[in-house]
């Protein structure tokens, strides 16, 4: 990693994310921001960190994968990975809301977890983790309605406890609706907006800078913030290490309590220097027509 005192830090700072981590890179030579366009042809012979060219009014750039150079998995996995384990979060919610019913119907007590925080569902609503704004605004979305559905199962286990009488009777079904036609599928319905918006909220972005003569763009996960940072006197860390090279220090958001690792732009512009993208002119043009 550089010496600290060597950082040119009179320049704000592009923060970005990736794989729920953020790097920053600095926006002296950073050139424009844009959405990854579909359809990205990956030409052949090249590394499998370029992931294509990008055409900008005639102009070719190479795409750098940040995620496959830093060997980080892919967004398609990542979103294979949420619905696995979406999908046995609400099984065991709706195994729970099951439970809850059958003990209305044939007069038991139930004995689900009462607590939303200690429920199978609750557990993975804490320990998900998403940097996509968009996903994070659906899930703060389901808190309210998850936390009414345990409240209305524990007031119906109070009143299962309580001697029989129609006004009892009444109340517990007046709870009951509401976990089954109310509550659980306000949950269900938002995570099912989750998976269908999961992949038009992860759209890309290419972080496009400029290297000597050459030109980079670098496909992120999403910008999050231009900044000033506070740079720390601190390495990286020790699952990093693979790639610390990559990085010039860590720094904190002062807008947030983020820790954020700088990119050490040299490495990547070297990366490039010694790598061979001189296209020639038919295959370019052939790429722009694929692409088009």
């Amino acid at each position: 990693m550089k010496d600290m005192s060597l950082l040119n830090n009179n320049f704000p700072w592009l923060v970005f994310n990736l794989n729920k981590s953020f790097f920053a890179l600095s926006c002296e030579n950073i050139t424009s921001i844009a959405i990854l366009p579909k359809g990205i042809t990956k030409p052949v012979l090249t590394p499998p960190y370029i992931r294509g060219l990008l055409d900008m009014r005639g102009e070719f750039i190479p795409l750098l994968d940040m995620r496959n150079l830093f060997g980080f998995p892919t967004l398609g996995s990542e979103f294979d990975n949420f619905k696995e384990a979406k999908a046995a979060a609400v099984g065991a919610h709706q195994a729970w809301v099951d439970e809850l019913t059958r003990s209305v119907e044939k007069g038991g007590i139930f004995t689900g977890e009462l607590d939303p925080t200690k429920c199978t569902f609750g557990k993975w609503l804490a320990t998900f983790n998403s940097c996509n704004n968009v996903i994070n605004s659906h899930l703060r979305k389901i808190n309210v309605p998850h936390r009414e559905l345990h409240q209305a199962g524990t007031k119906i286990v109070e009143l299962q406890k309580q001697s029989q009488s129609a006004e009892r009777s009444k109340n517990i079904m007046e709870c009951l609706e509401k976990v089954t036609q109310i509550s659980a599928p306000a949950v269900f319905s938002t995570l099912v907006k989750i998976e269908e918006d999961w992949l038009e909220a992860h759209r890309e972005m290419v972080i496009i800078f400029t290297y000597g003569d050459k030109k980079i763009g670098l496909i992120v996960d999403e910008v999050q913030s231009v900044e000033k940072l506070e740079i720390l006197n601190q390495e990286v860390s020790r699952d990093m290490q693979g790639i610390a090279h990559f990085f010039t220090s860590i720094a904190r958001s002062t807008k947030s309590d983020k820790i954020i690792i700088l990119i050490n732009e040299t490495q990547l512009g070297i990366l490039f220097s010694e790598s061979d993208f001189n296209f020639d002119q038919d295959a370019l043009t052939e790429l722009a027509e694929v692409e088009a």
